[in-house]
């Protein structure tokens, strides 16, 4: 599983009381973990690029650029603009109209793409939080056009629940199943999952047999949407559904978790379903559609086991507004 790093939303809390300061003063520090290896070193000097595979970075001094695996970093302290700090405190205080404001503006101010990629996954996060599923996918169709294994990939905005598409994202999805990275081709086909077109079942087909094992087991994972209420399912095929998602990495268990949960469901194995529709929630889940469907569908779950006081639980917990 991929560490964390201070950039990372996880520590937003800690990123938003640093205060402000000018990108272009500050030298960036880099604490590496090489494989293998059971202590750090740091680095001090210029980040160049920061994707998917590895680090760029030119050490303080001058000299050549240096490289290293996106996995060994551990953590990253950079500078950032006013309006990126105000838009973590914002995002901090779960103020998502506040933040995508000052996120707005400290794109406009910041000229490190790395950093641009970092800003546009707030943006994506905020969208996810808000329920503007177009919004998500447009910010990450430009996160996944400048680095298509980026970091920020467990961020995809999949659709795992229905909902109706507005006509100018109806329209987008259908360029994006042309798109040239297969992650963006998987947003745009989940998108539109449930429409017959040729080309649809052919992308979904395609990514299926991607050479990206990721790509393809979630691919699989939104077949199994078409197949979760059929009533030909058996249980021996819902559990090696729940097999296959064990193997996901964990920020990607969410969606096909609660395909499972469905598949249980049909099934009327409820206790079974519950614990399938209780990942996205325990698991904070960015998306906000996501996490309040699994919380729902665990909560009537439950109550259909016969447990009831567990079933209002969870909707106290993860349903219900928060007291003032």
């Amino acid at each position: 599983m991929r560490i964390s790093v201070v950039l990372s939303v996880r520590w937003l809390g800690l990123l938003a009381v640093l205060g402000s300061c000018s990108t272009c003063q500050a030298d960036d520090q880099v604490t590496l973990r090489p494989k293998n290896s059971v202590g750090t070193f740091t680095l001090v000097g210029s980040i160049a690029d920061y994707t998917g595979r590895e680090l760029t970075i030119r050490p303080k001094g001058g000299g050549e650029l240096k490289r290293y695996p996106s996995s060994d970093v551990q953590q990253i302290q950079t500078p950032y603009t006013a309006p990126h700090h105000q838009a973590l405190r914002q995002l901090a205080a779960e103020n998502w109209e506040e933040a995508q404001v000052h996120l707005s503006q400290a794109l406009d101010q910041e000229d490190r793409v790395w950093v641009r990629r970092e800003l546009l996954a707030h943006q994506v996060r905020v969208a996810l939080q808000t329920k503007d599923w177009f919004q998500a996918a447009s910010r990450f169709a430009l996160i996944m056009d400048s680095d298509s294994e980026s970091i920020h990939r467990d961020l995809a905005p999949l659709c795992w629940t229905g909902f109706e598409l507005s006509p100018e994202a109806e329209a987008q999805t259908r360029l994006w199943l042309r798109h040239p990275v297969a992650m963006m081709r998987l947003v745009a086909v989940s998108a539109r999952l449930e429409g017959a077109e040729p080309d649809l079942q052919e992308a979904l087909r395609g990514l299926k047999r991607s050479e990206q094992p990721l790509v393809q087991r979630l691919a699989q994972a939104q077949e199994w949407r078409m197949l979760a209420t059929q009533p030909q399912l058996t249980g021996i095929a819902v559990s090696r559904w729940e097999l296959a998602v064990e193997t996901l990495p964990p920020s990607f268990r969410a969606g096909p978790f609660f395909v499972v949960g469905l598949g249980y469901r049909s099934l009327q194995e409820h206790d079974r379903a519950a614990v399938c529709f209780l990942w996205g929630p325990l698991m904070q889940s960015p998306d906000r559609r996501l996490r309040e469907a699994c919380a729902e569908l665990a909560a009537d779950s439950l109550e259909a086991a016969g447990q009831t006081a567990a079933g209002e639980q969870i909707r106290q917990e993860f349903l219900l507004p928060a007291s003032p």
